[in-house]
């Protein structure tokens, strides 16, 4: 129990790695929404898969792939 409150107290709820959090939270929102709204962005692999998965699957999956660096690259093009 002393270890289970120290880790969430020194680090799963430091401040710190709760504005991480928060700031990957809203770089993944905000390119799930772009891309649902504008498929016609998304790589061509990734629209061919939307018949058979659906938009929002296919979307999930692609950012599911994506690494933190490509995703923050991605949301900085889209949201300059």
């Amino acid at each position: 129990r002393e270890l289970q409150a120290f880790l969430r107290e020194r680090l799963y709820q430091h401040p710190e790695v709760l504005r991480e959090r928060r700031k990957a939270e809203m770089v993944l929102e905000g390119l799930f929404a772009t891309y649902v709204g504008h498929p016609e962005i998304l790589p061509k692999e990734v629209q061919g898969r939307i018949p058979e998965e659906g938009l929002e699957r296919a979307v999930c999956d692609y950012l599911a792939g994506m690494t933190d660096r490509f995703a923050l690259e991605a949301y900085r093009r889209l949201f300059p």
